[in-house]
């Protein structure tokens, strides 16, 4: 089980982006709360990478950090300014709203991810198989 860490929050630079959700902030490894980008190598992973490089690559952004994952990793709000870069990505269609963010984000998430379908951008704009699906099925067939 995962122990409850009280949110804390500071400002770091990120030196590397992994995916569409996660990346390397200072030498903190940081997974996007709320959201799941597609894996690098399904369709629209490199998209998806891209954006959250595009967006924090060579900035100082603010850490909200809500909880640390079996793998280590903060799990956390990625903000610029007031910018929720979480959202920003679910918003490009480039990610999906998904798990455990705080309550009062939820309804971000959800407004982005109809603003995505609504404009038929990313994932939205066909039928793809949801990086929770797919990492699934690569465990399966190892």
């Amino acid at each position: 089980m995962i122990p409850f860490i009280a949110p804390t929050s500071g400002l770091c630079y990120v030196n590397h982006v992994y995916d569409g959700d996660t990346l390397k902030c200072d030498s903190l490894k940081v997974r996007l709360c709320g959201i799941d980008a597609p894996e690098r190598t399904q369709p629209f992973g490199a998209a998806s990478t891209g954006k959250l490089r595009e967006l924090t690559a060579k900035k100082n952004v603010r850490i909200v950090m809500r909880s640390l994952d079996a793998f280590g990793r903060i799990i956390g709000e990625v903000y610029i300014g007031d910018r929720l870069i979480n959202a920003e990505i679910v918003r490009a269609g480039l990610a999906y709203k998904y798990g455990s963010c705080p309550t009062d984000k939820r309804t971000i998430f959800v407004s982005a991810e109809n603003s995505a379908i609504a404009g038929k951008v990313g994932v939205w704009q066909s039928e793809q198989i949801k990086p929770w699906d797919w990492r699934k099925k690569v465990i399966i067939k190892k």
